[in-house]
């Protein structure tokens, strides 16, 4: 019980630094190292404590290795459609419905 405690506690003093971080007067690429810091511990502690996958079989590890893997796919793939969009292309008019 006290490492949950613990860990909530945790959680609620990094939530406190993003709430800060987002105030905070930074140059943009501390404010993102540091953004993404944060949500990368809040992440491990979830993971680690909350769903204890430190203690889980290789199995469950699995699954959660390949969801990771899964949406960095999709990250990848919305990230390469915005860096390998020209400059001055219009955007996009919407799809258009069909009675």
């Amino acid at each position: 019980m006290k490492a949950l405690l613990g860990t909530w506690l945790a959680l609620l003093a990094l939530l406190a630094l993003t709430v800060a971080l987002a105030g905070a007067r930074l140059a943009p690429p501390a404010a993102l190292a540091a953004a993404l810091a944060a949500a990368a511990a809040k992440t491990a502690l979830v993971l680690l404590i909350f769903m204890e996958l430190g203690r889980s079989r290789w199995a469950q590890r699995l699954a959660a290795a390949a969801s990771f893997l899964m949406m960095a796919i999709l990250l990848l793939g919305a990230l390469d459609d915005y860096w390998t969009r020209p400059e001055d292309a219009p955007p996009r008019a919407p799809a258009e419905r069909v009675p």
